[in-house]
């Protein structure tokens, strides 16, 4: 293999593999996390395990990463990484499903699993959510987005990997937009606001900003400040006050702080804030 005469590198690390995420480690190397799997058709089967290789610039295996520049992590039933993120100290958060749970695992610089994260384990399932769909990790903790119960789930872990109960209720947000939803992606603004997007059933994705007093958060609400500005939205006052949604049984109209698009023009504006 020459990475560099070809641009391109090949990496085994058991039958069958699949990489589905990259990220960049704050020295410049190249992360990848996705599966891999003993399944004679691929991953997915209950032998697919959390998988992780690491390169130099150039494109060679960083042999200082687990030695050989890759590892595999098991989880009971089967595992993928969706979603990686770097800490500030260097650690390697990755975060996927396992057996439709949300399963997390921290890696040191080494590519050793982190002895101080999941209880003592370096890795953990929870049922917050079936799986994470993305991973951003905070000064007050590790965000992570999914599905449960068919609402958009934000759950945040503090970074020895309990739930932060300070943050929603049991440390997570489930908003519901009348529908079958998953969080699909997640981003920070620079005023620490959360900003979640998603889709809603088939035809629809969704959109929701969160409020986020730090250091530390006793409410996870959405926001209803200026989110939805002049333009136009199907609104309603509704807030995730406590993890909770407030407005459950208020009818169909979506809450300010939240975004219901199809593809075409947004839908009419409702309320006004």
């Amino acid at each position: 293999m020459s990475a560099i005469r070809t641009g391109y590198a090949t990496t085994g690390l058991g039958k069958h593999e699949r990489g589905y995420v990259v990220a960049i480690a704050p020295d410049g190397k190249i992360v990848v996390g996705g599966e891999s799997s003993d399944e004679e058709w691929g991953g997915g089967g209950p032998s697919s395990r959390f998988a992780v290789a690491r390169y130099n610039t150039n494109g060679t295996l960083d042999h200082s990463f687990d030695h050989d520049g890759k590892t595999t992590t098991d989880f009971p039933g089967g595992a993928r990484i969706n979603a990686l993120a770097f800490q500030n100290d260097g650690k390697l958060i990755a975060a996927g499903s396992s057996n439709y749970r949300m399963a997390l695992a921290r890696y040191g610089a080494d590519g050793s699993l982190d002895g101080s994260f999941g209880n003592g384990m370096g890795k953990f399932v929870t049922n917050a959510a079936t799986g994470a769909n993305a991973v951003v990790a905070t000064r007050e903790g590790i965000l992570t987005i999914g599905k449960s119960n068919s609402d958009l789930a934000l759950v945040r872990f503090d970074f020895s990997g309990a739930p932060d109960a300070s943050f929603g209720a049991g440390g997570k947000v489930a908003t519901d937009f009348g529908g079958n939803e998953s969080a699909m992606t997640l981003r920070l603004q620079p005023d620490g606001k959360i900003v979640v997007a998603g889709k809603k059933d088939s035809a629809s994705f969704v959109v929701s900003r969160y409020l986020n007093a730090a250091p530390h958060v006793t409410v996870a609400s959405l926001d209803r400040t200026t989110f939805e500005g002049g333009g136009s939205s199907d609104t309603m006052d509704r807030a995730a006050s406590a993890g909770r949604d407030r407005a459950h049984d208020d009818g169909p109209a979506q809450p300010r702080g939240r975004r219901l698009c199809n593809g075409g023009p947004l839908l009419p504006r409702r309320g006004h804030l």
